[in-house]
Parts: structure tokens; C-alpha cells; sequence
């Protein structure tokens, strides 16, 4: 379970209009409490950590962050006392689910926010909706994971 403040889900839904047509990317940062039962553990974002997609030739329906990206992003997270949680990225024109190629690159046991932005007709981009799943400890598939959006959590 994730919990999001509109504070967080209003940064990492600007970010996907921002890039639109291109994906955002970027890094879920918070506290993590762990479940007494796998599957159980209940996640805090309290910031996000925007990362440029180094994926230039698919920018459109493809992210990539690099592991220069990512380990600075664990850097960030530590310096302010908080934990990576996850990712999100944006579906530009397309729903709010992982694709097999999100779950191919994929990691289990975080969080990945997907949000559908969808075109205007002018060039830009509105977000619509998020969900956010989690990936079987197997990879076989992502699940929905519960998400709590508004106020303050934790």
C-alpha cells in the first residue's frame, strides 16, 4: 500500500504534462514500514525526484534511468533520511497500466506509479489518472497495489 499526499501526486502529474508526448520518469522517495506478512508493507511518499528518460529513440511509450540516475537518486534519498520507494512514469495516450515492457525492466517488492496523459490537440498534454502496482516476486505480473491520495499520511 502507497500512501500520496496532492502535494506529491500534483508534482509527478505536472512532470508527465511537462514532458508530454515524450514519458517522464522519476524516483519515489519516503518511509517505508514493513508488514508483518510479505506484501504487507505500507509506503509513505513524501517527494518525488524527477529524472530526464535517457531513453531518446522511444521517448514516447519507453523510460530509461540510468544507473548514474538511480544512484544518485539513493544518494538524495539518504541525505534527507528517506528510502526509495519506487518510480513513476507517465503513458503518454494511454492508460494508466504497465506495459510488458515496464514489467520486463521492473523490480519487485516498490512501488511503480503509472499515469495516463493524454493529448489536448495542441501540442500538450493533461494527466488523467495513476495507478500505482507492484511486480510479482516472481515477474510473472504487476498487480494493483492499494493507493491512498489527499492529505497528510504517516
Amino acid at each position: 500500500m502507497i500512501h500520496v499526499p496532492d502535494a506529491v501526486a500534483a508534482r509527478f502529474a505536472a512532470e508527465g504534462e511537462r514532458t508530454y508526448p515524450a514519458e517522464c520518469c522519476g524516483v519515489l522517495l519516503g518511509r517505508l514500514e514493513p508488514g508483518a506478512t510479505e506484501g504487507c508493507d505500507r509506503r509513505y511518499a513524501s517527494a518525488i525526484l524527477p529524472v530526464d528518460n535517457a531513453r531518446t529513440d522511444r521517448a514516447g511509450d519507453r523510460f530509461v534511468i540510468t544507473p548514474e540516475a538511480y544512484l544518485k537518486a539513493e544518494a538524495a534519498a539518504d541525505a534527507q533520511g528517506l528510502e526509495l520507494l519506487g518510480f513513476y512514469h507517465s503513458h503518454p495516450d494511454d492508460q494508466a497500466r504497465p506495459s510488458d515492457y515496464d514489467r520486463d525492466h521492473a523490480w519487485p517488492n516498490l512501488s511503480y506509479i503509472v499515469m495516463a496523459v493524454q493529448g489536448q490537440g495542441d501540442g500538450t498534454g493533461r494527466t488523467t489518472g495513476w495507478a500505482s502496482w507492484e511486480l510479482a516476486a516472481d515477474r510473472s505480473a504487476f498487480r494493483p497495489e492499494p493507493l491512498i491520495e489527499g492529505g497528510l499520511h504517516g
